[in-house]
């Protein structure tokens, strides 16, 4: 390998290690950005063969330190990967809690009141101290989508996932997800 090409490889190799756990921070961040999520999806997926790369250079010339590095990043790519499905789960999870109270505060109204509120900040403060956000993302506040149909259908509450996706719910019907 000439001079060129290994100070390359030195530039590039910190910046495909990085790609994985960026990668995971900003698609967790604005689950909501699908142009986000798949650029991110593209780089790491081309930071597979660099990891390959890496490591058939390190073995190929006994460099151990090439495979071990080359090794690392891929290892780091599929616990990123792991991780953010994980995460993803996990807020999903806390997401649907948050909603339910939302719901029942909604039925509390409804057999108040003979209608559903118009905004969810009609649930406040009787029903509810204050009206809950999703827990898509930590950093940027993602407000549940809440459209009252009329008074025999109930309500629509929804919120945006990673990837793209939207969940709602109506009064009648369960969670459900869809590519958007």
């Amino acid at each position: 390998m000439s001079l060129a090409p290994r100070r390359l490889f030195w530039i590039l190799l910190p910046i495909a290690a990085l790609v994985g756990p960026v990668n995971v921070a900003i698609q967790l961040e604005y689950p909501d950005r699908l142009e986000i999520t798949m650029l991110l999806g593209l780089i790491s997926l081309c930071s597979i063969p660099v990891g390959l790369v890496i490591i058939v250079w390190g073995a190929s010339s006994r460099k151990w330190l090439g495979v071990i590095l080359g090794c690392c990043l891929l290892v780091s790519l599929g616990a990123s990967a792991w991780l953010r499905k994980r995460e993803v789960e996990r807020r999903y999870s806390e997401t649907i809690l948050r909603s339910e109270m939302i719901v029942d505060a909604l039925n509390s109204y409804r057999s108040d009141r003979g209608a559903f509120p118009t905004t969810l900040q009609h649930l406040t403060p009787t029903y509810l101290q204050t009206v809950p956000c999703t827990a898509v993302s930590q950093l940027r506040v993602i407000q549940f989508e809440y459209y009252p149909v009329d008074d025999i259908s109930g309500f629509y509450l929804g919120f945006p996932v990673l990837g793209g996706e939207y969940c709602s719910r109506g009064e009648l019907t369960e969670w459900s997800c869809s590519g958007s």
